[in-house]
């Protein structure tokens, strides 16, 4: 892809399209910058946008200068090729003075761009943005730059998170080990996709993934699974033990039974015996311990060895030695 400057004139001059005035208040410090070392590069003629990030890299953070590109690209000062304004931002546009002015819905899929002069006015005018920043700054030990702080404010003003609800996903994902602002973005959004924004909402869900993690913790040290991640289906099994209440002693007795009965214990194979448990109503190690299950019990339920494959074929062929 090119970059090349829309409009050029001789002696150096730099050409501001007259779509362009109306926005210039919105630039920032940075963006009036960038857009002076853009045009030294670019006064000579286009040039790839490798080779011109690469030139200007050394004087601003990535995303200080990819943010600030894209506004000069929305903007009509810059260009890409064929002309067409870059698509990384949705940027509002300006009729003319005689017209009613025309806005742009927001890009679903990118937040829009902010200018830094926005993201002072932010700061001066919501409270919660200025404590939503320090309170990430401290959690993620850093200073953030530009096109970062722009990031943070879009979590409050485009996605309609509540501080507290992204305070709390940041402060779960440092805790995971996860202390980086793209991750914590992509846990923002999940939350927003999910319905969860309010605090309340976001509190009972992480209450619920806690019990669900110290849950399958348990079971995994009592298979000796060690770090292993649990298939879909025994994810599944354990969210039906949980619902169904079992007590620590119960599993433990599941456990035992399983050990004791399959060849190979697994998660699978306990999850036979807690069924059955649950759907005869048996809560308690003593109810366990007085069942007597049906002569005619369908395979997979206690106290029922035909499942036991190895024994059936064995008892098969003593049958039909008998017969002999």
């Amino acid at each position: 892809m090119l970059y090349r400057l829309a409009k050029t004139a001789p002696d150096g001059l730099i050409l501001l399209p007259e779509s362009a005035l109306d926005k210039l208040e919105s630039a920032g410090l940075t963006e009036i910058r960038v857009l002076l070392c853009a045009a030294a590069k670019l006064s000579r003629g286009p040039l790839p946008e490798e080779e011109l990030t690469e030139a200007l890299l050394p004087h601003f953070s990535g995303e200080d200068l990819r943010a600030a590109l894209a506004f000069w690209r929305g903007c009509g000062v810059l260009e890409t090729d064929g002309g067409k304004p870059g698509k990384r931002y949705a940027v509002r546009t300006f009729a003319a003075p005689d017209k009613p002015e025309k806005k742009l819905m927001p890009d679903p899929d990118t937040p829009p761009f902010y200018s830094g002069m926005d993201l002072e006015n932010a700061a001066k005018s919501n409270p919660d943005y200025k404590n939503l920043v320090d309170f990430m700054e401290k959690r993620l030990d850093k200073v953030f730059n530009t096109g970062e702080l722009a990031t943070i404010w879009s979590y409050l003003d485009y996605m309609k998170m509540p501080a507290d609800v992204v305070m709390l996903i940041a402060e779960d994902c440092c805790e995971r080990g996860h202390g980086n602002l793209r991750y914590i973005t992509k846990a923002v959004i999940s939350f927003q996709d999910q319905g969860l924004t309010s605090y309340e909402k976001a509190n009972a869900y992480y209450l619920a993934q806690t019990q669900k993690e110290k849950f399958a913790r348990k079971i995994k040290k009592l298979f000796g699974m060690g770090d292993r991640a649990l298939t879909r289906t025994e994810d599944a099994h354990l969210a039906e033990w949980m619902g169904w209440n079992f007590s620590d002693e119960m599993l433990d007795l599941a456990y035992e039974k399983t050990v004791s009965a399959a060849a190979k214990p697994s998660i699978n194979y306990m999850h036979k015996i807690l069924l059955n448990w649950h759907q005869e109503g048996i809560a308690t190690p003593g109810d366990a311990e007085r069942y007597k299950p049906s002569k005619k019990a369908e395979p997979g339920q206690v106290g029922d060895k035909s499942y036991d494959l190895d024994a059936a074929f064995e008892k098969a062929v003593q049958r039909q030695r008998k017969d002999l």
